[in-house]
């Protein structure tokens, strides 16, 4: 072989052979960026795959190493045959032969790519596996788009939430139902993404088949579309109630005992007196138990309307019983009108609201225990 071809095979090799590490490591850990798998193990199993590829080869001391001793050997062995071509030119001599073959008698193109390959696995395996994907880099761009698609595609489990997947490993980051129940607080700025966490409860309640019932304090118009297309997709009733543009009503009187119900609306507001509250329950709980005799469920705004003595007397004249209607009107009178004018205006204060239509058991109603039972999707969209 030509000295100067000879030279530039072992430049090549050697280029080859001081940068085993560097040539296939760095493609290596990008690549492992890109797949699908837990970091742990994708950058270990690349690892184990590199000391394969060295055990095939049967080189202990494969890359590096090997790199010392056969570059070595193949450098001198060029000198020493360059000296004698310059020797044998001087004396006007026939030039002799080279003794090796650089290429086919140490088989250093094969070795080479085998050991390379070899190390450079097993090196940016454990790099991966040890060290975190940097911010803002175009391996870590390029794994969190994979896996935002990856969690789009992915199903809520059948007894929790898919939140999303842990940045860096993959892994899928689920509240189970048993922790959601012991209740969850989120928090952050503006933007941070509350909303679209929120948003993954509904998807989940919605597509396994569960009701979904969502109280929006702040009135935000984005839940209420999100979650109107949730029900849609999974054909799923969907309720509204909103206190700005088109509602569905609402009977918070609908279901529940004497004592329930008569908290409900005790607790509307604040009581400053501890008398008057006392005064306002037993008055309340005395209306509930006319128009239960009387076999009348009452909305709110109907309620109001029979909180005055009065108009209550009327209800009390439906009661078939004799006796008990006369009880019933004995014991009315024992309440005092000024006592529960207070009470009347503070519910007026609701029902004669412009929004106090929306009370009313007439048209779309919700029905709260209608959605649970047959897994609705209601959202209120209130304005505090």
């Amino acid at each position: 072989m030509n000295p100067t071809v000879a030279k530039i095979c072992v430049l090549i090799l050697l280029t080859i052979f001081l940068f085993p590490v560097m040539m296939v490591a760095a493609p290596v850990y990008k690549l492992l960026e890109l797949a699908p798998w837990e970091r742990r193990a994708a950058g270990l199993g690349a690892a184990l795959a590199g000391v394969l590829i060295l055990g095939a080869v049967n080189f202990s001391l494969a890359g590096p190493a090997f790199m010392g001793y056969a570059t070595a050997k193949w450098i001198g062995s060029g000198f020493v045959h360059a000296f004698r071509v310059a020797a044998a030119e001087l004396r006007g001599e026939e030039a002799p032969e080279k003794d090796v073959d650089y290429l086919t008698g140490y088989f250093a193109l094969p070795r080479v790519v085998a050991s390379s390959l070899g190390w450079g696995l097993a090196a940016g395996g454990l790099t991966f596996a040890l060290r975190r994907t940097g911010r803002g880099s175009l391996g870590s761009n390029l794994l969190e788009k994979r896996q935002e698609k990856r969690v789009t595609e992915m199903r809520h489990p059948p007894d929790g939430t898919l939140l999303g997947t842990e940045k860096g490993t993959g892994k899928p980051v689920i509240i189970t139902d048993r922790e959601a129940n012991q209740h969850e607080l989120l928090v952050g700025t503006t933007g941070s993404g509350k909303t679209t966490t929120i948003a993954n409860f509904a998807e989940s309640a919605t597509q396994r088949e569960l009701a979904c019932l969502a109280i929006d304090g702040k009135g935000d118009p984005d839940l209420a579309d999100r979650a109107r297309i949730l029900a849609q997709k999974h054909d799923r009733v969907f309720k509204h109630f909103s206190m700005h543009g088109p509602s569905c009503r609402y009977d918070p009187l609908a279901h529940g005992g004497i004592t329930e119900l008569k908290d409900k609306l005790l607790y509307l507001t604040e009581w400053s007196e501890p008398h008057y509250e006392a005064l306002a329950g037993r008055y309340l709980q005395f209306v509930f138990r006319v128009f239960e005799r009387a076999g009348v469920r009452p909305d709110l705004v109907e309620l109001g309307r029979h909180l005055d003595p009065d108009a209550l007397a009327g209800i009390i004249r439906r009661v078939a019983d004799r006796q008990e209607r006369a009880d019933l009107l004995e014991l009315l009178d024992t309440f005092k009108t000024g006592e529960i004018r207070g009470l009347a205006a503070r519910l007026a204060q609701l029902t004669e609201s412009e929004i106090g239509h929306l009370f009313r058991r007439e048209g779309d109603v919700i029905d709260l225990c209608q959605a649970v039972l047959e897994g609705h999707v209601v959202v209120f969209s209130l304005d505090s």
